[in-house]
């Protein structure tokens, strides 16, 4: 049996892949580094480059993750507007602050989006019914990513849920 090294390579980020946690939908990680665009400092350019490699990683892992679960990807696909809860846990090598993690998970969201991604959220804003969190895991050793995890979000408020929505009923309270 002859391997390229692109077989080699797909058969390292599919030992990599996470098996998918109870009520998830979809599970896939994107093995690359994370940075926080802001403290950087990048050139425009740069940062492009940055942010297209990973849409284009999240569409890589989503195309992998299709022959795995095909079914799941087409539903996914089929309702962009349909609430879900997207979960981004960052492994790094070097602990980011709670808004770095956030810019720097950006691009990653973006991937998953409609306009520039692979369509499974038809928007990021927190008013479009979605429920983005956030997490990180720092260890030197393991292969830096991100893990990304999507459920479907129930009809009541997330736990930790601070949308509009939510603020406003806590507020009235």
């Amino acid at each position: 049996m002859n391997l390229t090294r692109a077989d080699v390579a797909l058969l390292g980020r599919r030992a990599l892949q996470p098996e998918r946690a109870p009520g998830e939908l979809l599970a896939v990680f994107c093995a690359g580094p994370l940075t926080n665009t802001k403290n950087a400092r990048l050139h425009w350019g740069t940062e492009a480059r940055y942010k297209a490699r990973w849409r284009e990683a999240v569409a890589q892992v989503v195309l992998e993750a299709s022959a795995r679960h095909p079914a799941t990807v087409v539903w996914l696909r089929q309702n962009p507007g349909h609430p879900k809860r997207v979960t981004l846990h960052a492994t790094t090598p070097r602990e980011l602050d709670p808004d770095g993690l956030i810019v720097a998970c950006a691009p990653i969201l973006d991937g998953l989006g409609v306009r520039f991604g692979v369509g499974f959220i038809h928007d990021d804003r927190a008013s479009a019914g979605h429920f983005v969190e956030y997490g990180q895991t720092v260890d030197r050793k393991a292969p830096a990513g991100i893990r990304i995890g999507i459920s479907l979000r129930g009809t009541g408020p997330a736990p930790g849920d601070k949308s509009p929505a939510t603020m406003a009923k806590d507020r009235d309270a």
